[in-house]
């Protein structure tokens, strides 16, 4: 199932639209505000460029994560 998945995936279009800059593990302790203004964003360790679909698929799939999950049961409890 997971092999068919993976392959109809690779049948679709590829992405067109402009690369952009992507941060990579954006995160809240990334963001440095200021009077409830973002000023800064921080650690880079991640950066790179590509396809913004994949910084959303990153952010709707860690919300899954932790929505799904527990630190228990992620291991670390």
């Amino acid at each position: 199932m997971a092999t068919a998945a993976w392959e109809d995936a690779l049948r679709l279009p590829q992405w067109d639209d402009a690369p952009v800059w992507l941060h990579g593990d954006l995160l809240p302790g990334s963001l440095l505000t200021s009077s409830g203004h973002l000023t800064a964003v921080i650690d880079f360790g991640a950066f790179g460029v590509g396809a913004r679909v994949g910084t959303v698929l990153r952010a709707v799939g860690g919300a899954l994560l932790r929505r799904t999950t527990t630190a228990t049961s992620a291991g670390t409890g």
